[in-house]
C-alpha cells in the first residue's frame, strides 16, 4: 500500500512537469498533452516490464531478496533520476517506478493469496484492493498539498525514495523475524515461499502433491493386495470338516 501510494505521488508529479514546467520539446520528447501521452506510454512499458519478470526472478533469488533489492533499487534510482527534473530522466524514473510498482503488486498479491483461507479470500481480496486504491487517493490528496504547482517538487522527490526505503528495508527485517520465531501450521507456506532460495522440487516430501502421491500409491497397494489375497483363497481347496 505505501508503494501504491507513492506510485499516485509520482503520477500527479510527472502530470505537473510535463503540462506546466516542461515548455520546450526535446527531441522526440514533447510538451503538454503529446508528452503526457509518451510518458504515460513509458509508465506502461515499465509496469508490463514488471510484471514479465517478476515471477522467474523470484523463483530463483526468494521474494523476500528480490523485494528488498528492487524497493531500495527503485528508492536509489527514482530520487537520482528524479532530481534532475528533464524530460528524459523524468522518463527515466517513470519507467523504473512502474516497474517497481508492478513487481511489488505481483508479489504481494501472492502473499494475500497464499496466506488467505480459501472460503476468505475474495473478501480479502477486495479488502485489499480497496485498501490500495484509498492510498491511490490519498496520494493524489496530499500531493495538492506538497506539491508546487508546476510539479518541481525536490521535498516531494526525496518523500518518495524515503518511503521506497523504508518500506524494502522494513520488509526484509519483518520476514527475517519472521522465519526465526517458530511458525504456526497456517504459516510455514507463507515464510517457506518467501524464503531466499529456489524453491524446491514439488515432488519432495511434505509437499501436497507428494502427500496425495503417497496416498494414491498407498490406496493401489491395499487394493491389489486385498485382490492377491481373495485369489489366493479362492484357490485353496475346502477343508476336511472330519
Amino acid at each position: 500500500m505505501v508503494v501504491r501510494f507513492c506510485f499516485g505521488m509520482c503520477t500527479l508529479v510527472v502530470l505537473l512537469l510535463f503540462q506546466k514546467y516542461f515548455t520546450e520539446s526535446n527531441g522526440i520528447l514533447r510538451t503538454g498533452a503529446a508528452g503526457i501521452a509518451e510518458v504515460l506510454a513509458v509508465g506502461a512499458l515499465g509496469i508490463f516490464s514488471g510484471a514479465l519478470v517478476t515471477a522467474p526472478v523470484v523463483r530463483k533469488i526468494g521474494r523476500t531478496r528480490y523485494m528488498v533489492v528492487l524497493l531500495t533499487s527503485a528508492a536509489v534510482l527514482g530520487t537520482v533520476f528524479g532530481l534532475q527534473f528533464t524530460m528524459w530522466s523524468t522518463m527515466i524514473a517513470t519507467f523504473v517506478i512502474g516497474f517497481s510498482y508492478q513487481s511489488s503488486k505481483v508479489c504481494m498479491d501472492s502473499v494475500v493469496q497464499a496466506d488467505s483461507d480459501d472460503a476468505y479470500v475474495g473478501r480479502v481480496f477486495a479488502l485489499y484492493d480497496t485498501a490500495n486504491n484509498l492510498c491511490y487517493v490519498a496520494a493524489f490528496a496530499l500531493g495538492v498539498l506538497l506539491v508546487p504547482p508546476n510539479g518541481r517538487g525536490i521535498g516531494v522527490v526525496f518523500l518518495i525514495g524515503g518511503l521506497f526505503l523504508i518500506t524494502g528495508i522494513g520488509y526484509g527485517l519483518a520476514m527475517a523475524r519472521l522465519r526465526r520465531r517458530p511458525a504456526r501450521s497456517d504459516e510455514r507456506h507463507v515464510i517457506a515461499s518467501s524464503t531466499d532460495e529456489p524453491p524446491a522440487d514439488s515432488t519432495a516430501t511434505g509437499s501436497p502433491a507428494a502427500a496425495r502421491s503417497a496416498s494414491e500409491q498407498a490406496g493401489a497397494q491395499m487394493t491389489s493386495g486385498q485382490a492377491a489375497a481373495a485369489t489366493t483363497q479362492a484357490g485353496r481347496p475346502p477343508l476336511n470338516p472330519h
